[in-house]
């Protein structure tokens, strides 16, 4: 689908690449909701993903940007419809794949001038004489506490949530998923759809959905309803493995409708619920996040027990 963008007499066409789920907001009610629901706090605000500039310039009028975007055409095309953004550097416009980031390496970042409306490798001055704290700390979009806003695509939005909820440095996600995708994050114990997703997030903070939005108010029209929501990532950074802990879930919810106790398949489960109050047969999504940290702790407590008993030659 080919899309229209610009003003007077002179019109942009893009079209949207549906290998990079392009589905643009272009309905000035919901882009303002979102800047509503944008909380007033200390932060750099970060955007993965711009369009077609539309969220991308009313979030520059709030305070300074940086904004992720893979498709180069529409790097280009915004550097054309906003030059005065990326030149006064409200904007800093990156062409990168987020997902191939492994941490925020600010010394070298390919960034886009209008003036070339090229990819140009230029060297960042907050490197300069100083190792980058993402380097030392691990941060992935930005070295500083920042605020992930994004209309994501729909194939890619879980993964992208995830990752930012594990980045110590991202301290709020303001996010557009499939109406799906939005209800796992923000799920309660005890309801269908809570999941491991719904638990991880709850390890960080709380996640409430905010408003839906209609597939009419896209371009191309998707065929599903999105939804906006709001994750404040407001608790103390966990003091385990993530990745173990995220494996444990998946374990524990790979048969959402089978016995808790028989997906993680441990000994002396039934001991630990009778602690937890647990049913014996309750099923994954009737256990709430506090139990499963109870759990986790209780097996990893087990086994580092196992690890030091003394083997007998």
């Amino acid at each position: 689908m080919f899309i229209g963008f610009g003003g007077g007499n002179i019109t942009i066409v893009h079209k949207a690449k549906k290998h990079l789920g392009q589905n643009f907001l272009r309905d000035s009610i919901y882009l303002e909701k979102i800047i509503q629901a944008i909380p007033n706090v200390p932060c750099q605000l970060v955007e993965i993903g711009i369009g077609l500039g539309d969220l991308t310039q009313e979030l520059a009028k709030r305070d300074s940007l940086v904004a992720y975007e893979v498709d180069a055409d529409l790097c280009s095309l915004f550097c054309k419809n906003f030059p005065q953004l990326v030149e006064s550097g409200r904007v800093e416009l990156i062409n990168k794949n987020v997902l191939e980031l492994e941490s925020r390496d600010k010394s070298v970042v390919p960034r886009f001038y209008p003036q070339t409306h090229k990819s140009v490798l230029t060297r960042n001055l907050h490197s300069k004489n100083k190792k980058s704290t993402a380097s030392n700390m691990g941060s992935w979009l930005w070295d500083k506490p920042y605020m992930l806003i994004s209309n994501l695509p729909y194939y890619i939005a879980t993964h992208i949530i995830t990752r930012a909820l594990r980045d110590h440095m991202c301290k709020y996600i303001l996010v557009m998923t499939q109406k799906e995708v939005a209800q796992k994050f923000c799920a309660q114990s005890m309801q269908s759809n809570f999941c491991a997703l719904s638990v991880l997030t709850q390890v960080f903070g709380k996640a409430d959905i905010l408003f839906d939005v209609p597939n009419t108010a896209f371009e191309p029209v998707p065929k599903v309803t999105s939804s906006v929501f709001f994750i404040d990532k407001y608790l103390p950074y966990p003091d385990f493995r993530i990745s173990e802990f995220e494996m444990f879930l998946k374990s524990a919810f790979r048969a959402p409708r089978k016995k808790l106790g028989k997906n993680l398949d441990m000994f002396e489960t039934q001991k630990i619920f009778s602690q937890l109050q647990i049913p014996s047969d309750a099923r994954p999504h009737e256990v709430n996040t506090q139990q499963y940290l109870e759990i986790y702790k209780n097996k990893e407590l087990k086994n580092a027990r196992q690890q030091q008993k003394p083997t007998i030659s």
